[in-house]
C-alpha cells in the first residue's frame, strides 16, 4: 500500500514478528477463556498438561513471544524513524488489545453490558491486533504518509469490528 517494494526481507521479519506477537496474546487469551483447542489443536496450556505448572509456563511463553516480537521489530534494518514509529504502533496495539481483553473479561460481572461496550471490546481487542496493527505496521515500515495511515486505521476499525461480530455469530 505504501508503494515501497525494496524492503521485502525486512518486511518478512516484521510480519513474522507480528505473528509471534499474536501467538503470545492468543496463548494468554486461551488461558483466560480456559480453551481446550486453538485452530483444531490443543492450546498451549492444555498441551503442556493443563495443570497450574502448565498454565504458568504458558503465560511465560506468551510473554516471551510478545517481548521477542518487540526485539525483532527494534532490530529491523529499516530507516530508524520508521522503526520507532512502528514500535509506537506495536505498543499501542498491545495496550489496546489488553484494554479490550479487560473489558471482555469484566463484562460478565457488569450489571449492564451495552451494545456500545460490545463494539468497544471488538474495536480494542480484535480490530487492533487482527487488522489495524498489522496493516499499520507494514504501511509505516513501507513509508506510508500520514493520510494513508489514517485511512488504514479507519478501514481496519470497521473491518475488525465486523470480523468480530461475524465470529461471535458463528461461535
Amino acid at each position: 500500500l505504501a508503494g515501497n517494494k525494496e524492503l521485502t526481507s525486512e518486511i518478512y521479519k516484521a510480519a513474522a514478528s507480528y505473528e509471534i506477537f499474536q501467538t503470545g496474546i492468543l496463548i494468554h487469551d486461551d488461558i483466560i477463556d480456559d480453551s481446550d483447542l486453538r485452530r483444531g489443536k490443543p492450546t498451549v496450556h492444555k498441551a503442556l498438561g493443563g495443570d497450574e505448572l502448565a498454565i504458568n509456563n504458558a503465560i511465560c511463553l506468551g510473554d516471551f513471544g510478545i517481548f521477542l516480537s518487540q526485539k525483532v521489530l527494534s532490530k529491523l534494518d529499516i530507516n530508524s524513524d520508521r522503526v520507532i514509529k512502528a514500535l509506537k504502533i506495536y505498543n499501542k496495539t498491545l495496550m489496546n488489545t489488553i484494554i479490550g481483553e479487560l473489558l471482555d473479561i469484566n463484562s460478565p460481572y457488569s450489571k449492564h453490558v451495552s451494545e456500545e461496550r460490545v463494539i468497544m471490546i471488538a474495536y480494542y481487542k480484535t480490530a487492533w491486533y487482527t487488522i489495524i496493527g498489522p496493516l499499520l505496521l507494514g504501511a509505516i515500515l513501507g513509508g506510508a504518509n500520514d493520510k494513508l495511515i489514517e485511512n488504514i486505521e479507519k478501514f481496519g476499525e470497521h473491518l475488525g469490528v465486523a470480523f468480530q461480530m461475524k465470529d461471535d455469530i458463528l461461535g
